[in-house]
C-alpha cells in the first residue's frame, strides 16, 4: 500500500489568499488552482507534480521573504523544476548568505517590505557592495503603484511580480532571466575550456617536439655515421639497433597521439559487441612471447572464468589496454622475473583483470599522477626501455568508455 502522507493533494478553490494557502500547505497541499480555472490548467498542475520538467535542474535560487508561506510556495514550485533553494527572512540575512554563496546563486527572488533590511536596499547592496550586475533579481510584492515599481528598477531590479501570482507566471518570468544566465554561464565555461585546451595544446606540442627530437637526432646521427665511416660489423649492428629502437619509439609515440585524439573526440564512440575477455588476453600474451623470452620472464594466466564468459567490448580497444599493461609489466620487470594475469568475476555483471609483475613497482608518491598525460611517473624500464608517457592515460580512457574503472 502507498504511504498516504506522500500522496499529492491539489486544492481547487475560489478563496485563494495567502492566508488560505498557508492553511492548505500546513495541511499538506501540493498545489492550488483558483476557480474559475482555464481548460487544461488542472491537467497541467497534475503533470507538474507527477512529471516534473526539471527545466532549471542544477540551478540555485535565493528566496527572501518574511512570510514563511510565500517562501514555501515559491520553494515548492522551484523544487519541482529541479532547483536548489536557499531561504532568508530579510535582506540582511540574505546579504550575509550571499557573502558565502555568491558564486552559487543564479537568481534572487525577494519581497519588497521586510524587517531589518527591505528588498530595495538588498537589491542596491547586491548591485553596489557585492558588485553583482548580472545576477537576476525578481521582486514579489502586493504593491502595484508605478512609483514603487520605478524605485525598484532604479535600485537594480530585473523584474517585478504582483502578489498573488500564479505558478506559471513566476516560472515564465524566471525562464526569461535564467535563459540569459545559462547562456552566460555556458559561454564563460566554453571560454575557460578553450583556454585550458590551448594550454594543454601548448604543453602537448612542447613535450612532443622534445620527445620527437631526441630519437630523430639518433636516427639521423647514426645514419650519417653508417654512410660516412668505416665501421666494424659489430659497430654497424649496434648503430642499426639504435636506429630501429628510435624508429619504434617514434612509431609508438605517433600511435599514442592518434589514439589519444580519437578517444578525446566526442563523436568517436566505440562499437561494442559480446566478446570473450579471456580469449582477448590470451591473444595479447601470445603476441608478447618473444619479449618474454628476451628477458626470460615467466608468464601465467590464472582465470576463474571460462572462455565462454562474454563482456560487451571493442576488441581492438581492449587489445590496446591489455598490450599497454603487459608491455609496462615487461618493461619494469627484471630478467628472470614473473608476470601473472588474473581474470576474475567482479560482482554479477563485471570481470576484473589484474596484471601482476615481480618488477620494481611504483613509488607511493607517484601513484596520484599515474594516469596524467606525459606524467612525471614515466621512466625508463629495467633494460633502458623508453615510454611515451601516454600509455596509461589512453588505457584509463578506454576502460572508462567500457563503463569500467
Amino acid at each position: 500500500t502507498k504511504d498516504a502522507s506522500v500522496l499529492p493533494v491539489i486544492f481547487i478553490t475560489s478563496n485563494d489568499t495567502l492566508q488560505e494557502r498557508e492553511k492548505g500547505f500546513h495541511a499538506g497541499a501540493g498545489d492550488f488552482i483558483t476557480k474559475p480555472f482555464l481548460p487544461g490548467e488542472l491537467l497541467s498542475s497534475i503533470n507538474r507534480i507527477l512529471k516534473p520538467e526539471n527545466r532549471f535542474k542544477g540551478l540555485n535560487a535565493l528566496v527572501v521573504d518574511d512570510s514563511s508561506t510565500t517562501r514555501h510556495i515559491v520553494k515548492q514550485s522551484l523544487h519541482k523544476q529541479g532547483m536548489t533553494v536557499f531561504e532568508a527572512e530579510n535582506g540582511q540575512e540574505a546579504l550575509d548568505l550571499l557573502a558565502s554563496k555568491l558564486n552559487e546563486i543564479d537568481i534572487i527572488i525577494t519581497d519588497f517590505f521586510m524587517p531589518v533590511m527591505d528588498g530595495k536596499e538588498l537589491c542596491r547592496q547586491v548591485r553596489t557592495q557585492l558588485n553583482q550586475k548580472e545576477i537576476p533579481i525578481l521582486f514579489l510584492s502586493t504593491l502595484s503603484e508605478q512609483s514603487y515599481i520605478l524605485e525598484l528598477f532604479k535600485a537594480g531590479a530585473s523584474d517585478y511580480l504582483i502578489k498573488p501570482f500564479t505558478q506559471e507566471e513566476l516560472l515564465a518570468r524566471m525562464q526569461v532571466h535564467l535563459n540569459n544566465r545559462l547562456l552566460n554561464k555556458e559561454l564563460t565555461g566554453k571560454v575557460l575550456e578553450l583556454k585550458r585546451l590551448s594550454q594543454m595544446k601548448d604543453k602537448f606540442l612542447a613535450i612532443c617536439s622534445h620527445d620527437l627530437r631526441s630519437p630523430l637526432n639518433s636516427i639521423l646521427g647514426f645514419t650519417q655515421l653508417l654512410m660516412t665511416s668505416s665501421l666494424t660489423d659489430e659497430e654497424k649492428n649496434e648503430s642499426l639497433d639504435i636506429i630501429q629502437s628510435s624508429g619504434n619509439f617514434l612509431l609508438s609515440l605517433i600511435d599514442d597521439i592518434l589514439d589519444l585524439g580519437r578517444l578525446q573526440s566526442a563523436t568517436d564512440d566505440l562499437e561494442m559487441e559480446p566478446l570473450s575477455v579471456l580469449r582477448v588476453i590470451e591473444t595479447c600474451i601470445q603476441s608478447f612471447n618473444q619479449m618474454f623470452s628476451i628477458k626470460n620472464i615467466d608468464s601465467q594466466i590464472k582465470s576463474e572464468i571460462s572462455a565462454e564468459v562474454k563482456v560487451d567490448g571493442n576488441e581492438n580497444a581492449l587489445i590496446r589496454v591489455f598490450n599497454n599493461l603487459l608491455s609496462n609489466a615487461i618493461k619494469f620487470t627484471p630478467k628472470a622475473g614473473s608476470i601473472e594475469v588474473w581474470v576474475e568475476l567482479y560482482g554479477e555483471k563485471q570481470v576484473a583483470l589484474s596484471i601482476i609483475d615481480s618488477g620494481i613497482g611504483i613509488p607511493q608518491e607517484k601513484i596520484p599522477y599515474l594516469f596524467d598525460m606525459f606524467s612525471k611517473t614515466s621512466q625508463s624500464g629495467t633494460e633502458g626501455e623508453k615510454g611515451t608517457g601516454l600509455g596509461l592515460s589512453i588505457t584509463k580512457q578506454i576502460v572508462e568508455k567500457h563503463q569500467g574503472k
